[in-house]
């Protein structure tokens, strides 16, 4: 049995003035209920939860059931709560043999994967093992091809050192012979030098030979072809002609002359068949001269002789990686024709520990100097 309120079984029924009977707790219940709705004015009102009529708090009567119906109370009672209790442990169950389904079939997809893992290494492993063996065939082939190899270098070595002592005597011998006709070009490079020199010295004296021999053809002789030394006033007058005859004979080459009238009078004199070309910035040369009252005027005073070559010996121990050619001989190396630098801007490339090779940034020409043997010593000596 329950209570028809609150669907319970009750401990104790009382019954109410309208005849109803439920249990005591839902009485006591809606009496508390009405004293809360209850103003201060207002008497309490209890109604019967069931028919909603008027009850009468002093008229509230427990109700005794008979002994088999309290039994059977009691009983429904430990049902109730054993009902209660199966179905709190279905539930668990239930959750505990959902989780197990859901494990269980995360296990099975897990195996399958396993087995399918399992199926994909060993395929790997077979064809790994295939490789390997491949491998290790190209291995051995390799390792015979390796010693035939090096039987057959080790013959070719043997040929190459036997070549080598062959090579290095001979050029040894070059060597020697090479030093021998470095130092006999030296020589002659010295007496070229000296050759020049003396060329261009003796172009000097023969312009000014003619230079002279010139200016007193046009002061002695008028255009009418008398002495001019008897007038001294037609001399003086006659001065701004023979100053402007003398420049534009200056600036004519030697085998031509300004006038026409000088050429009977230089045609006896004996002349050079052919007059060594200069090459050199010596070979231009000014030359003032004054108007000389002799006859036959003194020949001009031979230039100094040129300074012999400075051929700059370096040895390799004390530069061994020169930056520019260790060879200052201006036959050797000319000036710098750039008009950009002042001078040559060097640039080593294509060096070595033989030979370094040096080409100028401006005019871009290129010295080659090596490594040669000097009374037992290495220096630095230019390639031709």
């Amino acid at each position: 049995m329950s209570c028809p309120t609150c669907r319970r079984p009750p401990e104790t029924w009382v019954s109410v003035t309208c005849g109803h009977i439920i249990c005591e707790q839902c009485v006591r219940k809606h009496i508390q209920q009405a004293e809360t709705r209850r103003t201060h004015s207002e008497p309490i009102v209890v109604c019967c939860p069931l028919c909603n009529d008027e009850i009468d708090r002093t008229n509230i009567r427990k109700v005794i059931l008979p002994r088999e119906l309290q039994d059977l109370t009691s009983n429904y009672k430990a049902t109730s709560l054993n009902l209660e209790r199966s179905r709190l442990l279905h539930k668990t169950l239930s959750k505990r043999i959902k989780a197990s389904s859901k494990q269980a079939a995360r296990l099975d997809s897990e195996l399958l994967n396993s087995r399918q893992t399992h199926t994909e290494l060993e395929t790997t492993i077979t064809n790994l093992q295939a490789q390997l063996d491949e491998i290790t065939a190209q291995f051995e082939r390799a390792r015979l091809d390796l010693s035939q190899t090096r039987i057959e270098r080790e013959a070719e070595v043997a040929r190459l050192k036997a070549e080598l002592q062959t090579t290095t005597h001979q050029a040894r011998t070059q060597s020697t012979v090479a030093s021998a006709l470095g130092l006999r070009s030296l020589v002659l490079e010295d007496e070229l030098v000296e050759k020049r020199v003396d060329a261009e010295r003796w172009q000097a004296r023969y312009e000014q030979l003619v230079t002279d021999i010139q200016q007193f053809a046009i002061g002695r002789f008028t255009p009418s072809g008398s002495l001019e030394g008897g007038s001294s006033r037609r001399q003086s007058g006659n001065s701004d002609s023979v100053s402007n005859r003398r420049r534009s004979s200056a600036s004519s080459t030697p085998n031509s002359y300004a006038t026409p009238r000088s050429i009977h009078l230089l045609s006896p004199l004996p002349l050079p068949l052919q007059s060594p070309t200069p090459s050199s910035r010596h070979s231009i040369r000014s030359v003032r001269s004054t108007r000389s009252t002799h006859l036959y005027p003194s020949p001009p005073h031979s230039p100094p002789p040129a300074a012999a070559p400075n051929h700059t010996i370096v040895t390799v121990a004390a530069n061994p990686k020169p930056k520019a050619p260790c060879v200052t001989d201006p036959y050797t190396i000319p000036e710098c024709t750039s008009t950009v630098h002042n001078g040559h801007r060097w640039m080593t490339k294509g060096s070595n520990g033989s030979v370094r090779k040096y080409t100028c940034t401006g005019c871009e020409i290129v010295v080659k100097e090596k490594k040669a043997q000097r009374d037992g010593v290495s220096v630095w000596e230019t390639v031709a």
